[in-house]
């Protein structure tokens, strides 16, 4: 969850600047805006990277046949002969 802290503190540290240069067009504000905007980019990357590594070192789930039906009471029919 620190991760997810990380990235919810750089964008609320956004709002000031987002108001000033939407609201009062100003030049600055944008300039840091576009600035962290680019930070935000990065952060996202990292983030989306480290996903992928611990995704491989999660256990692989048993792969599914097609002919394998689930049991569940929500069975919408598929499968089923027409006859």
């Amino acid at each position: 969850m620190q991760r997810y802290e990380q990235l919810l503190q750089l964008i609320q540290s956004c709002r000031r600047d987002f108001e000033r240069f939407y609201q009062k067009q100003n030049r600055r504000a944008g300039i840091r805006l576009r600035k962290r905007m680019q930070e935000l980019r990065r952060l996202a990357k990292e983030i989306r990277d480290e996903i992928q590594q611990l995704r491989r070192t999660f256990p692989p789930k048993p792969k599914r046949r097609w002919y394998q039906r689930s049991t569940g009471a929500t069975d919408s029919g598929a499968g089923m002969e027409i006859g």
